[in-house]
């Protein structure tokens, strides 16, 4: 068979231009393999972009609450999403105001300038002076007075009533633990009790319950003593220090029971018993005074300045008031009795326990106005005098 030279160099192009043609395939398709993964690292990039910018932008919002935009926006700028973090995290912990404790230097270089760059970022979050742990009952007895008056400064409502009833839970729980256990501790060798609480301990359980008592009863965030010129003239402090000496003799005898506060507060409430009771009789004697002015027909009336009973109402009714809290802690009312006189109380609403009386009450009694005149006590017609 002859050979045929045609066809062999016609099946060789052919070949060849097949093997050129799959080099050129595999060549196109490295290319395009390589322009699909380059799209995708570009578009992980972008994703990456997104998400750091939407990091970065949430950063500087939180910041900004508390130092200001432009500030957060250099802080996350110089010292990137984890040193910003860090700093927004110490904002959120500070314990104070954090916006007016801070001092940040003045930016420079712009917006974004270096002011920041060259100095430790958390050397800038104001230093804050933590107290040690508790490690006496006393110590725990002070840091539960200031946490109840951090609660009476609270703003009425039921925020301020679920912390009061979430405090009242854990104290109950402390003073169980410590009854159990602290009579037995107090006894020395001889069989005598020692003190519990050092002097300055003592002194300082009873400001602090005087604080909370003047917040109690007058709303006013503050110790007593920056409140006490403009409450002149009233039984806001005399009453307040009576109620603190009550709250000071219960809490002792829940726990400690440390005969030394024991007489300190009892003696505190004979102080602050003297001052009610001055001011409660100038009442009495300013109202029944009015009693016998001409053409008197039941309505009295007072000047703003004048010392002025809070109400004057049946003693029944007052009685119903007191058992249900519906009175004004620190006033003074006069209750018409059914013999024809007036007794002058004081209400406290808290229970007595400085009271000789063998069924204590939540209110002082100061005197018993005796011979008015029937003719005018039927008169005198029941009254709440506002300021």
């Amino acid at each position: 068979m002859a050979f045929n030279f045609g066809a062999f160099v016609g099946g060789l192009s052919e070949s060849i231009s097949e093997d050129i043609q799959e080099a050129q395939d595999r060549e196109l398709k490295f290319e395009l393999m390589a322009e699909d993964e380059a799209t995708k690292m570009r578009l992980a990039s972008a994703s990456e972009r997104r998400t750091r910018k939407a990091t970065q932008d949430k950063l500087t919002q939180g910041l900004a609450a508390y130092i200001g935009a432009d500030y957060a926006g250099a802080i996350v700028k110089q010292h990137g999403v984890a040193g910003a973090e860090q700093f927004l995290s110490a904002a959120q912990n500070y314990d104070g105001d954090f916006s007016a404790a801070i001092q940040l230097p003045e930016l420079k270089n712009g917006v974004f300038g270096g002011d920041f760059a060259s100095k430790p970022l958390m050397s800038l979050i104001p230093s804050q002076d933590k107290p040690d742990d508790p490690t006496t009952h006393a110590d725990w007895e002070l840091r539960w007075l200031d946490e109840e008056l951090t609660i009476a400064q609270m703003t009425d409502g039921a925020e301020k009533t679920k912390a009061k009833e979430t405090h009242q839970s854990k104290l109950e729980k402390y003073y169980k633990l410590v009854a159990d256990r602290e009579a037995a501790k107090r006894k020395d060798d001889t069989g005598e009790d020692k003190p519990f609480y050092t002097n300055d301990q003592r002194e300082k359980i009873l400001k602090t319950q005087r604080d909370i008592a003047f917040s109690t009863l007058t709303g006013f965030a503050g110790a007593r003593e920056l409140s006490t010129q403009e409450r002149a003239g009233t039984n806001v402090i005399s009453v307040s220090d009576y109620i603190a000496a009550i709250n000071t003799y219960n809490q002792n005898a829940q726990g400690p029971n440390d005969e030394n506060l024991t007489n300190d507060a009892t003696a505190a409430a004979t102080a602050a018993l003297q001052s009610t009771n001055n001011f409660a009789e100038q009442v009495s004697i300013n109202f029944h005074s009015k009693l016998y002015e001409q053409g008197f027909d039941g309505s009295i009336t007072f000047e703003r300045k004048d010392k002025k009973p809070t109400g004057v109402m049946n003693e029944i009714k007052f009685n119903t008031l007191a058992d249900s809290n519906m009175l004004d802690i620190g006033g003074v009312y006069l209750l018409k009795t059914d013999s024809g006189t007036l007794k002058v109380v004081t209400y406290l609403g808290f229970t007595d326990v400085f009271s000789n009386a063998e069924n204590k009450t939540k209110y002082l009694t100061h005197s018993n106005v005796t011979g008015i005149a029937p003719e005018i006590f039927n008169k005198i017609k029941e009254n709440n005098f506002d300021d």
